[in-house]
C-alpha cells in the first residue's frame, strides 16, 4: 500500500557522496524527511526520497558542506503526466482511437 502512495505522489532516487555523507542522512531524518532504501555503493549512499521532500533535500545540501547530491531517475504519476502532455500527438491519437473504435462498433 506504501508502494502506491508512494508512485501516487512521485518519489527521486538519489545519489550522496562526498566528505561523510551518513550525516547527511541523519540531517534528513532529525528534519522529517523521509528516506528509504539505502544503499551503500563504493564511496556513495544511493536513497529514494519523496518528491515533495525533495526541495528540503536541497536546502540541505547547502547546509553541509563538502556532501554532493545527484538527481538519478524519477519515479511516478507527477512525472509521468509531464512526459505524456509533451507529447499530446500520443494522447490526441489515443482518444481519436477510442471514439472511432465506439463510432464504428
Amino acid at each position: 500500500m506504501l508502494a502506491i502512495y508512494r508512485y501516487f505522489f512521485g518519489f527521486v532516487r538519489i545519489t550522496i557522496s562526498g566528505d561523510n555523507p551518513e550525516r547527511l542522512i541523519n540531517y534528513f531524518i532529525v528534519n522529517g524527511i523521509s528516506v528509504w532504501k539505502l544503499k551503500r555503493k563504493r564511496e556513495e549512499i544511493w536513497c529514494n526520497v519523496s518528491a515533495s521532500d525533495f526541495l528540503k533535500v536541497m536546502d540541505a545540501k547547502h547546509k553541509l558542506v563538502g556532501v554532493r547530491i545527484k538527481l538519478k531517475e524519477k519515479y511516478g504519476l507527477p512525472f509521468l503526466k509531464r512526459r505524456v502532455f509533451k507529447r499530446m500527438g500520443v494522447l490526441v491519437g489515443l482518444v481519436l482511437l477510442v471514439l472511432i473504435n465506439i463510432a464504428l462498433s
